[in-house]
């Protein structure tokens, strides 16, 4: 399901710089996933995205975000959280085309916005 960033103020321009309006975070895609082993997607512009799950989810080699207002705007940071009961959630945000492995884990974007990020909750293995 589409959903739109958290961010947003209003659907309707704005002329005051302090409301974020789509147009404002129109370089960014937002991918929120479950992930029991693999799963992959197209849109209509042409962008691909993957994400494969072989094994222990681990950090990626990116530096982690100190807080939540880092991991929404950097260009290259994760976090890790072991949310209890068997369940992890990994968020990564990265900038352009690439893959990212955190572990077992592989997320993959091709022909993607400036900026993708990946909200992917998986159970421990």
């Amino acid at each position: 399901m589409p959903t739109l960033d958290t961010t947003i103020d209003t659907l309707s321009d704005a002329d005051d710089p302090s409301v974020v309006t789509p147009a404002d975070v129109s370089n960014v895609y937002d991918v929120v996933a479950f992930l029991t082993a693999k799963a992959s997607f197209a849109l209509p512009d042409g962008a691909f995205f993957s994400a494969k799950l072989a094994g222990k989810v681990a950090p990626p080699a990116l530096p982690e975000a100190r807080d939540e207002a880092t991991l929404s705007t950097c260009s290259g940071c994760y976090r890790l959280d072991d949310l209890g009961g068997g369940l992890l959630r990994l968020r990564v945000s990265v900038s352009g085309d690439g893959a990212t492995t955190a572990g077992g884990l592989t997320l993959a974007a091709t022909h993607a916005r400036p900026r993708t990020r990946w909200d992917v909750y998986t159970t421990v293995p």
